[in-house]
């Protein structure tokens, strides 16, 4: 019989008040406001093919997320590292698990690890319908990034497990505003020096 697959949603049994999170030895909690994140609920592994535990790897990013947390950092910024960052993270790891490649720990990660998670995030669904866009992916992917780059910086993982590009059409992808063209802005000229002319005493 299949495992029940794990809610990765914004569930109240994964976010409960302060006033009821009990803190204890070895507890894997991120207070963020009235809120807390359980990073416990992703030590296990539900969609591996062999028994397997995420323990070491769960504990390793809740000491990362609380030491950036612990350097003055708005709550936005946790909260976004803990519901995005995090939470895509250890999604995607089950997804990984349930084809034999269970990433346990830091030591686990490879260059492989992280590019297979940003081919992964491109896929994710949209709200309404399709994929997310390839700036929503690479900004869960900086997040992520970021709570990895503690660990490089502890000297528990490489920093060569980082594409350098990981999303080279991102900024393609972006529309911004669109220049004006020769006849808008003659015209918008010819506006304004009639206001000009308008005001003159």
């Amino acid at each position: 019989m299949p495992r029940p697959r794990k809610s990765y949603g914004m569930q109240p049994e994964n976010i409960i008040s302060i006033e009821t999170a009990k803190k204890t030895p070895g507890d894997m909690s991120i207070c963020v406001g009235t809120r807390v994140f359980d990073f416990a609920q992703w030590a296990s592994v539900p969609e591996a093919i062999e028994p397997a535990t995420r323990l070491l790897l769960s504990r390793q990013l809740h000491e990362a997320v609380q030491e950036i947390q612990s350097s003055g950092v708005s709550q936005a910024t946790v909260m976004n590292l803990c519901a995005s960052g995090m939470r895509y993270w250890f999604k995607y790891l089950d997804a990984e698990s349930g084809k034999g490649r269970v990433i346990g720990c830091l030591a686990d990660i490879v260059p492989r690890t992280v590019e297979r998670y940003t081919e992964w995030l491109k896929q994710q669904p949209a709200r309404g319908k399709g994929t997310i866009s390839i700036t929503s992916a690479r900004a869960i992917y900086n997040t992520t990034k970021t709570v990895l780059m503690n660990r490089v910086r502890a000297g528990q993982l490489g920093i060569g497990v980082f594409p350098q590009i990981p999303f080279p059409n991102a900024d393609r992808a972006y529309v911004g505003h669109q220049a004006f063209t020769q006849g808008e802005i003659e015209r918008l000229l010819i506006a304004l020096l009639k206001d000009l002319d308008g005001r003159a005493p």
